[in-house]
């Protein structure tokens, strides 16, 4: 699998941007609210984490943060952990500010609140066969949040883990590269 974008050919990052930007709009229309979508991506052997994907929307506004936090280890986010350690099949909530309050979410970047205050993570991952991500073979995250909630723990997991395998699939075909920089 691909573990850096730069060698990502032209087409597969316009394929990401395209379809991450429409992601985006379908869950704007199935939340009500405007979603972001991002892909991280987990370095297997440093298990730092990396924002290699935006849609379009939040590109822009977000660049800033990408080149700030330009690698951070999964540990910094609980999302992440859920998934990575605790094996969750995903991480969803539409609190997270209530979360954080009562020392249930932690984010190491300091400005997250500005930006959101609900997400949706599902690992990239090959999945069985009852719908678990394989856990030896997460690639990376797709990520959504808004600042109003409105994932449904069924149907918004469910379109997020479908878009995540087609992430799977279209990066499994990538060339390899070497580790992130």
């Amino acid at each position: 699998l691909v573990r850096d974008v730069n060698t990502l050919t032209l087409g597969i990052k316009v394929f990401l941007l395209r379809s991450q930007t429409r992601i985006s709009l379908l869950f704007r229309a199935f939340t009500g609210r405007q979603c972001h979508v991002s892909i991280k991506l987990l370095d297997p052997l440093t298990q730092n984490i990396k924002t290699i994907s935006r849609d379009f929307v939040s590109f822009e506004s977000r660049s800033m943060i990408d080149r700030a936090h330009e690698l951070y280890s999964y540990q910094e986010n609980t999302a992440f952990i859920e998934i990575c350690d605790r094996g969750k099949p995903c991480f969803v909530s539409n609190y997270l500010r209530i979360r954080q309050f009562f020392h249930r979410y932690k984010n190491g970047n300091p400005s997250w609140r500005k930006f959101y205050r609900a997400c949706l993570v599902v690992p990239i991952a090959a999945y069985e066969t009852g719908g678990r991500p394989q856990q030896d073979t997460i690639w990376g995250f797709l990520a959504i949040d808004n600042k109003r909630g409105g994932f449904d723990r069924r149907a918004s997991v469910a379109l997020a883990q479908l878009f995540a395998r087609m992430y799977y699939s279209v990066l499994a075909e990538a060339p390899v590269p070497p580790r992130l920089g």
